[in-house]
């Protein structure tokens, strides 16, 4: 499972299109979210194709979270984020601190 954008998070379906253009992507019509609860009271979209809306529920909910984890740990790589900066954000959305919970 890898969570990528375009990407529908269960079953790896393009669910964005790339402008030929100026390679923007922006979504397709597979594109949807879900909604799902987390620990802190939040809610927070995952994108998926249409067919995976109701799979992404019967999926594990820790693999779902640790393939969003690897996601904003490229982003903090992309954004060259000092270790302070990671070390701050862990603290409030790491393992076993930001979870889904149904």
């Amino acid at each position: 499972m890898k969570c990528e954008f375009g990407i529908c998070l269960c079953c790896d379906t393009a669910i964005a299109t790339t402008c030929p253009t100026c390679t923007t992507r922006k979504p397709n019509e597979l594109y949807t979210e879900v909604l799902v609860n987390l620990s802190n009271g939040s809610k927070m979209p995952i994108a998926v194709c249409v067919d995976c809306t109701q799979d992404i529920f019967q999926k594990d909910r820790k693999e779902i979270m640790a393939a969003i984890r690897a996601a904003w740990t490229r982003e903090h790589d992309t954004l060259k984020w000092s270790r302070d900066q990671r070390d701050a954000y862990w603290k409030t959305h790491g393992e076993g601190i930001l979870e889904i919970v149904d």
